[in-house]
C-alpha cells in the first residue's frame, strides 16, 4: 500500500481595511434567515473577507473595504490584452 504526502496551501495576500496593513486569508459567504414584518421571509446571503492584522487578530470585512497591495488584478489585463 502506497503512503504518500497531500499538501493543501493557502495563499494569503498582502492588503489594507481601512488603511492598515493585513492579510487576506479567503472570500467567505453567511447565509441569514430574514423576516419581514415579523413574518419568514427567506433567507439573505452575504459575502466577506477574512483578514488578519499585524498584531494576529482575525476578523471579518465587507468586500468593499479591501484593497490589495498586489498587481495581480493588473497582470491580468495586461496578459488577457496580449494574448
Amino acid at each position: 500500500m502506497a503512503v504518500g504526502k497531500i499538501e493543501i496551501e493557502q495563499e494569503t495576500r498582502l492588503c489594507y481595511v481601512k488603511g492598515k496593513k493585513c492579510l487576506f486569508h479567503m472570500w467567505c459567504d453567511r447565509a441569514k434567515f430574514a423576516y419581514v414584518d415579523g413574518l419568514p421571509g427567506g433567507f439573505v446571503r452575504e459575502t466577506f473577507a477574512l483578514v488578519e492584522n499585524e498584531m494576529g487578530e482575525v476578523f471579518e470585512v465587507f468586500p468593499k473595504e479591501v484593497r490589495f497591495a498586489d498587481d495581480r488584478c493588473k497582470l491580468a489585463w495586461v496578459t488577457e490584452v496580449h494574448e
